[in-house]
């Protein structure tokens, strides 16, 4: 899978469809999918421990459209923004399919219970 480099951040250069077969392969051993944007890409420049947890990812993806315009500019352009929230319900519906479930965190508290209504009930 080719990289991008913006600032000292790495990004995988994959369309929506790779990104969710990307994430399919890593269950049943686990991974770490992150999502930079404008502010992690900042924040990972100064911040040594920030920037060692992103070389540890599994794969990470374009979450902005500004990381995106970076791409085009330095000439090396990645094929689409891919943001967090926006794979969500694909990868809840993907679990589902699979037989697979998920767990979310996160949130006051009944946030997670609601989220989980909320996503069984459109998947």
């Amino acid at each position: 899978m080719a990289r991008v480099r913006i600032g000292r951040i790495w990004i995988d250069s994959v369309t929506f469809d790779e990104a969710l077969t990307a994430i399919e392969a890593l269950t049943g051993h686990g991974g770490a999918v992150f999502t930079p944007n404008v502010d992690h890409v900042v924040t990972a420049d100064k911040n040594e421990e920030f920037r060692a947890a992103y070389e540890a990812a599994d794969l990470s993806l374009a979450d902005g459209q500004w990381v995106v315009w970076a791409s085009r500019v330095l000439k090396t352009p990645l094929p689409a923004k891919i943001s967090g929230s926006d794979l969500t319900l694909p990868l809840a519906k993907l679990a589902g399919e699979k037989g697979r479930s998920i767990y979310l965190l996160g949130g006051a508290p009944g946030a997670a219970e609601a989220a989980g209504k909320r996503l069984t009930a459109e998947c």
